[in-house]
Parts: C-alpha cells; structure tokens; sequence
C-alpha cells in the first residue's frame, strides 16, 4: 500500500506541473487520496479499481501494476457506465469504488477539458457518487470570447427499509462566458481591403491608432477592431439542479407510491462594457458605459403517482393515479450608468461609478406562472391478446383566464395473431390493430394580458419632455390550446421475425391556436384562440432484422 500511495502521489505531481488546471489537479486527486486512505483504514476489505481514464505514462501503469499486485484491490477491468458500478457493488464482492485520475494537463492542451469521478459505497444499501467536470473553450474572435464551466454533481440512492427507497441528486454549475460582439462580423465583412488596420498618421485616433474608412470618403469607419478592443459583455451563469424522491412499496409487486421534487435555479449576472475610443467622427463611443442585467429563473416540480399492478390468471390490470405541481418564476433587473470615472481597470467596471444613470434605462421585470394537474391511466390486457387503455388528464394554467381543461384519450388493440387461426405460423408470427383517439393541452404559448393594458409614452414637443398613457380596450383572452387526433394502423412480423412493420393513418386536428387578430379601425393586432390546423397522412416503416454467417 505504501508503495501505491507513493506512485499516486508522482502521477500527482505529474499532472501539477500545468499550472493551467491548478484548481482542479489539486481537487481530484487529494480527494481520491483521502478516499482511498478512507478506504484501506475502515472495515472497508474489497476495493474495484477501474483504470477507464488512466493514460498510458509510465506513471499510470506503475499505478496500476502496484495496484493489481497490492491485495487491497479486487481489479476487474474497466467501469463504462452506471450500471457496471451498481452491479460490482451488488456483488458482494466489492465495498468500494476508485476512479485515478486522467492526465488533466495532456487534456486541456488537447480538448480543453477534463473530468473525474469517484464513486464509494459501503453497503449493498447505499449507492454514492460524487463527480467534477470542467470544460474551456476559447471562441474565434482576437477579443475576449471564451467559455469557461465547471459542473460538481452527487448522487445518493438508500434503501431505508424493505418498504422504503430515498434518493436525490444535485448538479451544480459555475460558467463564465465571455460573449463576441456581432457588429464586428458586419463590420468585417464590409471592411475597405486596401485599408490597414492601424493608421500611424490619424493623429486624432485615440487610445490606439485605429485607421477609419471615413477618411476614404466611406460613411463609417468598417474597422471591426475597435469594435473588438473597447467592448467587454461577461455573464457568469450559476445553476443548480436538485433532485428528491421517496419510493414506497406498499403492497410487495402490486401496489408503489412514488413522490418526486425537482428544483432547477440559474442566476444569470450580466455585464456589459462600452469603453471610450475615437477613430473619427462616425466611429466613436466618447463616453464608458456600463450596463448591468441581473436574472434568476426559479422551476419547481412536485409529482406524485400511486401505481397499481395485478394479474388475475389471464387478465392483467394497471390502474395508475398521480398529481403534478410546477412553479415557474423568472425575475430580472437591468440598468445602465454613463461616464463612467475610471474605466482603465476592470475592478471599477461598475454602476457605482458612473456619474449618470438615466431612469429610462432602469427596468425591473418579473412574473410567475403556476400548473396543476391531476391525472389517472386505466389499463387492460386478456392473456396478451386483447388490449384497451384509457387516461384522463385535468390541467390548471395560471396563464390563461380559462384555468383548466379536461383531456381524455382512449385505445384498443387485438393482437391477431393470438388468435388460433393464425397461431404458430411462419409466414405472419405476429400481427397486432389497433386503434385510438384522444385530447392533450398545450399551454406552451404566451400567457395571455388577462386585462385593460396601459402603456407610459413619452414624446418631445418645443424642447420639452413629456409623459402620457396610452389605454386599450383589447387584450387576448387565451385558453388552453387543444390537439385533438385519431390513429388507426397495425404493427405486423413477417419471415420468422425477419421483416417488421409499422403503418398509421392518422388525422391531427389543433384547435385554440393562438393567432393574432388584426382590430378593425385600429390597425394592432391581438391574440385571439381561433386557429384551427389540420394534419393528417399515412406513416409506413419498414425493418429488415437477420443474422449474415455464424459461427
């Protein structure tokens, strides 16, 4: 074990040397470090070493040779996914899963990104993962313009008792992102060829020597590099995504109970920098502005499904009931500050110091919307021949003044070839028709005004600045938008399972589409629920399985 510590603490050093990555080669492997001591120190005896990510240095098979012949680990190769992890630890065999390190400086010189992930258990009863990513990009404009994240995530799935299982998961990320300016594509595409980027004898450019195609009697400058120099617009993103739930067996294989909340939080921070410059008088920006955006977007999830599963001798039945809750919340404050004092260092890039902050530029927004729904599926199969199902769904929307609507759908099906005149043949092994219509709600469009709007004008008159309201009488009144459609068609085997296909006939009706309606006398224009669009056609798949040699 010595030995092993010794050789991860080179393959550390190793990796140390690209002081690029200094905060996540630091990370990842002390926390494998401690894990690993964790592991070799408690009564923790089987330990899956997976070498997935470990690069070929000699470094690394050191590491892994050491590994193999210590006793402490039981190697079996590599960990590809998820379900690999949770069948090592179901073994019985293993208590303790290690990830080593990948080569972060090789990495990010050659992708720009790295990754590592540990994964420990310490019972056949708990499942944890813990992981970091990181990921950098730079974009293709001479400017600052790159993106730059890094994601931690956890995971945990208990069995508390034989009856009870509880779980979550959380996925945090930090990104800053440095956006391009797009006026300077446009500039670059309408740039002067004969024109050089500097000018030595505009001695009025400041505070670099940018040339301008004014002084060739074009009407701009069409230089995209001033453009690029004195424009700065970061955002620093933030999310995270949490995710909870418990899950009961009330009735062992007949009767669950499942609740799930989900939460997903991004903050948006961001700020963009206008500094002054001065080609000539068509490209200029004589005063530093700033203009701060600050916004949050708040979705919350709660379900609840209650599932029932029971087979009568040749009948089986699912009879599923469940509600969903969501609140979806969106809050954003902008403003922007003029003459800015000292706009030479980034650390004085703010609202504070700029001496003007018009309230026209000031803008605080918001809304939040709510949902509710209710719904239950009934479903019936005779002894795999006869098949019919029906669900039922009540939707609330906050957004519109009609809150709910109510959504049905019915299907059959009869599986033919269960039949006993067409049973255990070869030319049609399987045949199934089938059939179904139903209802579901949209309410992925606009909320609706819900009232009278009234709008603050402002208009100029003799050099005066004056304010009034403008009132309307219309507004759009929504409700929830309804596709309404019908299928008929047959899934069908030919050839000893060979030949598969699939055929629909189909007709989809959408009704209560939003359009907007144009005010007579007015000239505006409204939304209103009166679209209506068909679709309708034949779908036909076709899929061709067999085995070519064998051995």
């Amino acid at each position: 074990m010595k030995k092993i510590l010794q050789l991860a603490k080179k393959e550390f050093i190793q990796t140390f040397r690209d002081k690029k990555m200094l905060p996540i080669i630091f990370v990842a492997p002390v926390l494998q470090l401690i894990m690993l001591g964790y592991a070799v120190t408690t009564d923790v005896k089987h330990i899956y070493l997976s070498v997935m990510d470990l690069d070929n240095s000699v470094e690394s098979r050191e590491l892994a040779g050491a590994a193999f012949h210590s006793g402490y680990f039981d190697f079996k190769g590599k960990i590809e996914n998820e379900k690999d992890i949770t069948t090592a630890l179901n073994s019985g065999k293993t208590d303790f899963v290690l990830f080593f390190p990948v080569d972060y400086s090789k990495n990010i010189r050659m992708n720009k990104k790295a990754s590592f992930q540990i994964i420990a258990d310490s019972s056949d009863s708990n499942l944890t993962s813990i992981g970091m990513n990181y990921f950098s990009q730079d974009g293709i404009l001479k400017m600052r313009n790159s993106y730059e994240r890094m994601n931690l995530r956890s995971k945990i799935d208990f069995k508390a008792t034989k009856w009870l299982t509880l779980g979550g998961n959380f996925i945090y990320s930090s990104a800053t992102k440095y956006n391009d300016q797009a006026g300077a594509w446009n500039e670059a595409y309408f740039a002067v060829p004969i024109m050089p980027v500097y000018d030595p004898l505009n001695t009025t450019a400041w505070p670099t020597d940018y040339s301008s195609a004014q002084y060739l009697g074009y009407r701009s400058g069409q230089n995209p590099f001033p453009t690029m120099d004195f424009n700065d617009d970061r955002m620093k993103i933030k999310k995270l995504l949490a995710n909870f739930y418990m899950d009961f067996t009330l009735i062992p294989k007949v009767l669950t109970f499942k609740s799930t909340y989900n939460d997903s939080y991004t903050v948006v921070d961001d700020r963009a920098v206008n500094l002054p410059y001065y080609t000539s008088d068509g490209a200029q920006n004589p005063d530093a502005t700033v203009t701060k955006t600050n916004s949050s977007y708040n979705n919350q999830i709660w379900d609840n499904v209650l599932t029932f599963n029971k087979k009568f001798g040749s009948h089986y039945l699912s009879v599923m009931a469940g509600t969903s809750f969501k609140d979806e919340e969106y809050q954003m404050l902008t403003a922007q500050g003029k003459k800015m004092v000292d706009a030479s260092m980034e650390q004085e890039w703010y609202l504070h110091n700029t001496l003007n902050i018009q309230a026209s530029a000031v803008n605080d927004d918001g809304s939040r919307q709510y949902g509710m729904s209710y719904f239950g599926r009934v479903a019936y199969n005779f002894n795999e021949k006869y098949l019919l199902y029906a669900t039922m769904r009540a939707d609330g929307s906050s957004k519109y003044q009609q809150k709910w609507g109510y959504f049905p759908s019915v299907g059959i099906g009869w599986v033919i070839s269960e039949e006993q005149f067409l049973k255990n043949n070869d030319y049609v092994p399987f045949l199934k028709l089938r059939a179904s219509w139903g209802q579901l709600g949209n309410d992925h469009i606009q909320a609706s005004d819900g009232s009278n709007t009234i709008n603050v004008l402002k208009t100029t008159m003799g050099g005066i600045v004056y304010s009034g309201t403008l009132a309307t009488s219309t507004f759009s009144y929504l409700k929830w938008e309804l596709t309404e459609e019908t299928n008929v068609g047959f899934t069908a085997k030919f050839l000893k399972d060979k030949l598969s296909a699939d055929f629909d006939y189909y007709i989809r009706d959408t009704k209560n589409a939003a359009i907007p309606v144009i005010i007579p006398m007015v000239g505006t224009s409204v939304l209103r629920p009166v679209g209506t669009i068909r679709n309708k056609g034949v779908e036909l798949s076709l899929n061709w399985a067999d085995k070519i040699g064998s051995k």
